[in-house]
This record gives C-alpha cells, sequence and structure tokens, in this order.
C-alpha cells in the first residue's frame, strides 16, 4: 500500500476533530472520527492516528500524564501552533475547508453521488446548512437532477 502523506488542509480538518472530541474518546470506531476520514479521504485509522499526533504536543493532556502518540510530523507542529488557541481562526479555516470539500461532492459527477449517497445523506443530515449547497447542485440544470433524492434529503433534514 502506497503511504500518502497528510496535506495541510487535511491535518487542519485533524486538528478541528482532535478539538472536538475528548482525547479519550478517540478511536476507529468513533463516529466524528468515521465520518471526517470518509470526509477527507482516509481511513478512520489514519484519522485517529493523526489525532494522537496531536495529543503529544497538548499541554494539558501531559499535566494529567497522558501521553500522545510519540511521533508526528513537522506539519502537525506547525498546525499545531498556528491555530491552538486561535480557536476563531481554526474554526473558520477548518469548516471553510469541510464545506470546499463537500461542495465538490456535490458538484462532481451524478455517479459519485450515487456511491456515496449515503456518506453524504449521513453529513446532510447531520448539518442541514449544507443542504443549500447540496440543492444548488448543477445537476438540477443538467438533466441529472433527481428530484426524489432532494426530496428525501428534505424529508431526512426536517425529521
Amino acid at each position: 500500500m502506497t503511504r500518502k502523506n497528510w496535506s495541510r488542509e487535511e491535518t487542519i480538518i485533524a486538528f478541528n476533530v482532535y478539538c472536538k472530541i475528548p482525547f479519550k474518546s478517540s478511536s476507529k470506531t468513533n463516529p466524528t472520527i468515521i465520518k471526517y476520514a470518509k470526509l477527507i479521504g482516509r481511513t478512520p485509522s489514519a484519522l485517529n492516528m493523526k489525532v494522537g499526533n496531536f495529543g503529544r504536543l497538548d499541554p494539558d493532556l501531559k499535566k494529567q500524564g497522558i501521553g500522545g502518540l510519540s511521533h508526528g510530523s513537522r506539519l502537525d507542529e506547525q498546525i499545531w501552533y498556528e491555530f491552538n488557541g486561535n480557536w476563531e481562526e481554526l474554526a473558520y479555516e477548518s469548516e471553510s475547508l469541510y464545506n470546499d470539500i463537500l461542495e465538490k461532492w456535490f458538484l462532481c459527477s451524478e455517479k459519485y453521488l450515487i456511491e456515496h449517497q449515503k456518506v453524504i445523506d449521513q453529513l446532510v443530515k447531520e448539518d442541514s446548512s449544507l443542504y443549500r449547497i447540496y440543492k444548488q447542485s448543477p445537476f438540477k440544470n443538467t438533466g441529472h437532477y433527481n428530484k426524489n433524492r432532494f426530496e428525501k434529503l428534505s424529508k431526512l433534514i426536517n425529521s
């Protein structure tokens, strides 16, 4: 299996995940880990390891005698020092990246949408603001628009 280096964007989203869940709850079976791993095209195990890499940099964990993973990248450290304590910037940057990725999903081929429909439905159900992006999909104007899909999506959001 070919190893793929983490991009800055993926690492920012991973740091956002690190901030969203208690360190002790981090695992490859954690729903938040699974959701974001799918979003960035990583395995839940890989994202969980990245979260563990951030744990090694956290002085609050060190005070509690908890250590993260012993290895990490320079990029992890750069992201940590750029955003740790700068929560508004982290929230803005990571949520912008999150929405950019979702927009790419929604603007891609219908085949890809169909293949990833369960993941997309889950993400949109969890965040109703994504419905606007999904509804603005160009498939609405290209003949590939599936009215039933959007009606189903609307029911999921409003249930």
